[in-house]
């Protein structure tokens, strides 16, 4: 998703429906992987945009149980 590849300022006007949309679907999205939600993308998310810490870790790719 391109949105998360370009300035902030481009998607600013957006930016509470575009967390929304994302935490409705980072589940989905971290058990599908579709081919654009690469590490690319994740690392371009910003970390107040996901609501949950414990999803937080795994779009940085932490394993919270091999760190439990």
């Amino acid at each position: 998703m391109d949105v998360f590849l370009v300035h902030p300022s481009y998607s600013s006007q957006i930016e509470e429906e575009l967390k929304a949309w994302l935490n409705e679907r980072l589940v989905e999205l971290l058990e599908e992987q579709p081919e654009w939600f690469n590490d690319t993308v994740k690392a371009k998310i910003p970390d107040d945009f996901v609501a949950d810490p414990a999803m937080l870790l795994r779009i940085r790719g932490v394993d919270i149980e091999k760190n439990s």
